[in-house]
């Protein structure tokens, strides 16, 4: 334990930054960290941590308790702020209503995120999305961000319209050579 609490014979590195946010809420700002059997532990000064082997170093800047990414699409969430918000979908039927209403509103790519496999079940195919908008781009991608489905034009702006087979079906659906718009990972 380090922090006012006896430390035999375990080896300490203690950090001295500029700052070193503790915590936001409440504030608490010092400037050491120590970090001991890979763990960093705020404390006040190295006075407490009798019969340590302790190191101290200098670093330029400062520290804050760590992001952890619980498997975050950060892009996504960006881009559902401009997109169509796809989240309360609970048909196929109800998307392609909803796509097809807010089309004209982008002049240039019909983006859409947020729709459910578990409600919507078989995302649309490309044919049924070129049925609403046969213009413009339209990609729909899942809450999850794992699946979309695109328009014919989209395919054919992403390259996934005139390439061999064996190259398609690893990037897209296909259903009889050809692509159905649906693909799964990174696009």
């Amino acid at each position: 334990m380090v922090g006012g609490a006896l430390c035999l014979g375990c080896s300490v590195t203690v950090y001295r930054f500029d700052n070193v946010y503790y915590s936001y809420r409440p504030l608490r700002i010092g400037r050491l960290l120590a970090v001991v059997d890979g763990r960093a532990h705020p404390v006040d000064s190295v006075v407490g941590l009798s019969g340590c082997r302790v190191v101290v170093e200098r670093v330029d800047g400062v520290a804050g308790p760590g992001f952890v990414d619980a498997h975050l699409h950060l892009e996504g969430l960006v881009l559902s702020k401009i997109g169509i918000d796809l989240s309360g979908v609970e048909s196929v039927d109800e998307m392609l209503e909803i796509v097809g209403k807010t089309a004209n509103q982008s002049k240039d790519v019909v983006f859409g995120r947020g729709w459910s496999v578990e409600k919507v079940n078989v995302p649309p195919t490309r044919w049924e999305l070129d049925n609403v908008v046969d213009d413009k781009p339209v990609i729909l991608v899942s809450g999850c961000g794992h699946i979309a489905t695109l328009n014919t034009v989209a395919l054919k702006l992403f390259g996934l319209w005139d390439v061999e087979t064996e190259d398609l079906e690893r990037a897209c659906e296909c259903k009889g050579g050809e692509p159905t718009g649906i693909v799964y990972g990174d696009l």
